[in-house]
């Protein structure tokens, strides 16, 4: 939901979440996140030096996207990202969302290993 689909293999594709950088994790612009994650995401775009928030990781490879909890109000989805040019070969993420509106948003993203450390945590950490 909130990744670019270039990254998703579509070297042209689009995202709403990624439009420019003054609408950038905006739900104006069908940047599909709950208000609260809308302002994180808006007030630190980056984590320490230079790490992407939502991989918690400077560079990506290949990602694979897996659900793990689904009801009719929330899901889970845990999202594996190859890191390249790094000591780590992969991490992992988990999206939470939540059903608002009429469709799925995002609300929190998490460590599924090791400690959770979400997305509101301060300060975020990148995941095992």
């Amino acid at each position: 939901m909130l990744l670019p689909l270039a990254e998703r293999g579509s070297v042209n594709g689009p995202s709403a979440c990624r439009h420019a950088a003054a609408d950038q994790w905006s739900r104006a612009v069908g940047c599909p996140l709950t208000v609260r994650l809308q302002q994180r995401m808006q007030q630190n775009p980056t984590i320490g030096d230079g790490f992407d928030l939502i991989c918690r990781c400077r560079d990506t490879g290949q990602i694979t996207i897996s659900e793990v909890a689904a009801s009719t109000t929330t899901a889970q989805v845990e999202v594996t990202f190859r890191i390249a040019n790094a000591s780590t070969a992969w991490t992992k993420i988990a999206f939470s969302a939540v059903h608002e509106g009429g469709g799925w948003v995002v609300d929190d993203t998490f460590c599924p290993v090791g400690p959770r450390n979400s997305i509101y945590d301060n300060p975020v950490r990148t995941c095992l």
